[in-house]
């Protein structure tokens, strides 16, 4: 993802002290744009969250040099004491997992000592720096430490695995707290089987999510910090079969909306709504998303709002969040309407589409105008079901703009002869798993015919997605096809590959396809996404089946049972935990809460399920 005119600070921070001061950043996101005139229009952004905090302990020492007592140090028995001045004296701690947070240590010195503190979400990173992006400048901090036995504490926030100490002088190191933040969810929803490495999936992904739920949804918790609208979808899916929570997405929601444009359009990050960097708390991206973010209209992303909503509404079961948000939908219904769907068609400034990191021909603005235009044709269905109650005008106005996407799909983007879904007009075209997914999952392909166009994208390409966001949705396709031992397979082959590599959390961005060299260059830079953490989501979906009908109030149970020789779990609702476990070839065992009724599906039969009634079906 190439991302432009990002400004550049110092990469050196005094004790976690930010390059943009409090006072010139408050000036910054407050003062008066036309251009974002909605931006105080919601009392929900200004909501602040009591952060959960956790001690975090050192699980290991991964490099020592000059340093003595650093064993009785760790285990809170002594002091480290740093010798630095014959040789430079480092240490390199793990904490045993990815974290967000801050710390504080009480340390001193003879004379006055400066120290370094650097970071690393992988160890690679600590050891040896990285050749990074260009917009991306690596965390140091730097404390002087005193005579005295002091307090020092870092002014701010990291994100990190391993946390490096070096000197060139001498201090003791007398203690050390490192503390994880996150916002207080209660982890509701489980989720085991008989393959262990999904089940070790599941549990990364609901890690990863959880890390990324800040004041507001977090793409990712060291690059960018920022409420992305795409990224919030994933992370809003994930976390409602693992948390069940709805008040940070509605925040979340209200923020994005706060940034839309005068013209209706909303820009792909959710700057002036106030979900952007804190500077602060991450200082070592500059001005971001200020120099970029507020003004980049991704048309892919500004429709996808309208699924945001969908969903919410669908799994919260609040309504009423149509009535304030919808002069927003009906200004960015409007923009969507202005656009100019053709491939290469020009953009006004400040426009553009992003589909994926695949790569493309040159000259086509490094998208795929298919998945593009089937992704925002799914969303303007999810715009229809969102609203088909509420406007039937609105509603009528989004089915006609579908229908003439769908016209330029099956006139430019169907592959007759093959039967197939291309990425630009011809028949001869470009072939993606991008492009099909989005075939599937928009509803664009009738049910009996997924399997086999899904068959024949498997034949006739290998260009796969790359970021986890996409790659949620290549998988979630294959079980809507009830190709489950594809989908199981590219499960392990993207997320397996990452647990393998030592992953705690999941990664933005691996390239499978060619390989490459260094899986650490492949994620961006940040092993913390929360886009990324589709396993949260697509387990429990898929597996246990369970899904909202138009809301929890009624849910359709169907899962997946011919792979796995037995599952279980619970998922969170807003009435209370549904439980569901089944053995292959054996029994399904059911129980709904109060208020939530029901259907289980199982080759071709439907049973009525009621609520506060435990079933045990035989299969």
């Amino acid at each position: 993802m190439k991302r432009r005119s990002f400004i550049k600070q110092n990469t050196v921070a005094l004790a976690g002290i930010p390059f943009i001061s409090i006072t010139n950043y408050s000036k910054l996101i407050t003062q008066k744009n036309p251009d974002f005139p909605f931006v105080n229009d919601f009392p929900e952004i200004h909501n602040k969250f009591d952060l959960y905090r956790e001690l975090i302990h050192v699980t290991d020492i991964k490099l020592s040099r000059s340093v003595e007592n650093e064993i009785s140090f760790i285990s809170g028995e002594g002091s480290a004491v740093f010798n630095g001045k014959k040789f430079p004296a480092t240490i390199i701690l793990d904490v045993g997992r990815e974290i967000v947070g801050d710390y504080s240590f009480f340390a001193e010195s003879k004379e006055d000592c400066k120290i370094t503190v650097t970071y690393g979400e992988g160890l690679d990173e600590v050891m040896n720096g990285f050749g990074g992006i260009s917009w991306y400048q690596h965390p140091t901090d730097i404390f002087i430490i005193k005579s005295k036995n002091k307090h020092y504490s870092l002014k701010g926030r990291r994100a990190f695995r391993y946390l490096r100490i070096d000197t060139t002088g001498e201090f003791t190191l007398n203690s050390l707290d490192i503390s994880l933040q996150h916002y207080p969810v209660e982890e509701r929803g489980s989720f085991y089987c008989s393959d262990v490495t999904l089940n070790q999936m599941w549990r990364v992904g609901t890690y990863t999510t959880k890390l990324c739920m800040q004041q507001f949804y977090e793409d990712g918790v060291k690059r960018d910090g920022l409420l992305w609208v795409s990224d919030y979808r994933v992370q809003f899916l994930c976390n409602v079969y693992s948390f069940g929570d709805v008040s940070l997405a509605r925040k979340s929601l209200f923020m994005i909306a706060a940034s839309q444009r005068k013209d209706g359009a909303i820009p792909a990050c959710a700057a002036y709504g106030g979900g952007h960097q804190h500077p602060w708390n991450i200082n070592y991206m500059g001005n971001i998303p200020f120099s970029f973010g507020a003004h980049w209209i991704l048309i892919n992303y500004s429709s996808d709002f309208l699924s945001c909503l969908n969903d919410y509404v669908k799994y919260s079961g609040d309504f009423g969040i149509l009535k304030p948000m919808f002069s927003t939908v009906e200004r960015l219904v409007s923009f969507l309407e202005s656009v100019d769907y053709r491939p290469n068609a020009d953009t006004p400034m400040g426009r553009d589409r992003l589909t994926d990191d695949a790569g493309v021909p040159s000259g086509q603005k490094g998208i795929l105008q298919g998945t593009f235009l089937l992704q925002v044709y799914m969303n303007l269905k999810d715009g229809q079901e969102l609203l088909k109650d509420y406007s039937p005008l609105l509603t009528d106005r989004l089915k006609v703009l579908a229908k003439k996407i769908e016209n330029t799909i099956d006139g430019d983007h169907y592959d007759s002869f093959r039967k197939v879904y291309t990425d630009f007009p011809g028949n001869s075209g470009q072939v993606s798993w991008h492009t099909n997914s989005f075939a599937v999952l928009s509803g664009k392909v009738k049910s009996e015919e997924v399997l086999n166009l899904l068959k024949r994208t498997d034949e006739l390409t290998e260009i796969e997605p790359a970021v986890g966001a996409m790659k949620m949705f290549q998988v979630a396709a294959l079980f809507e096809a009830g190709w489950v031992e594809k989908a199981v397979s590219e499960m392990k082959r993207y997320w397996g590959t990452q647990i393998k590599e030592g992953a705690t959390t999941f990664w933005e961005y691996l390239k499978l396809n060619p390989k490459p060299e260094n899986f650490w260059e492949s994620a961006l830079m940040s092993r913390c996404h929360g886009w990324s953490a589709g396993p949260a989501y697509l387990l429990p979906r898929y597996f246990l089946g369970v899904r909202p009908k138009d809301s929890w109030l009624h849910v359709v149970i169907e899962p997946h049972i011919e792979f796995l020789e037995w599952a279980e779990g619970k998922i969170p609702t807003p009435n209370g935990d549904i439980v569901i476990s089944w053995e292959r070839g054996k029994k399904v065992n059911i129980f709904l809460p109060e208020g939530v009724g029901g259907e289980f599906v199982f080759e071709n039969t439907t049973r009525l399920l009621e609520s506060n009634v435990p079933y045990e079906i035989l299969l």
